[in-house]
C-alpha cells in the first residue's frame, strides 16, 4: 500500500519534512504550503505509481 504524507512547511517541531506522533511513530513527509496544488501533486504521483492512501498533517500553530 503506498501511502503520501504531507506536512505543512513552517511546521517544524520534529524537522522540516518529518511528522510524528505522541507515541513515538514518525515519517518522512512532503511539504505543501498556500502554494502547493496538493490535487495537481497527488494526481501526478498516482500516475506514476498508484496510490492508496493520504495523510496531510496540518498546521497547528496558531497564528500570531
Amino acid at each position: 500500500m503506498r501511502t503520501l504524507v504531507y506536512t505543512a512547511e513552517i511546521n517544524d517541531r520534529f524537522g522540516a519534512g518529518t511528522v510524528s506522533s505522541r507515541i513515538g511513530l514518525s515519517s518522512p513527509a512532503l511539504l505543501y504550503n498556500a502554494d502547493t496544488a496538493l490535487y495537481r501533486d497527488i494526481a501526478k504521483e498516482h500516475a506514476a505509481q498508484p496510490i492508496h492512501c493520504v495523510l496531510v498533517d496540518v498546521k497547528s500553530v496558531p497564528d500570531p
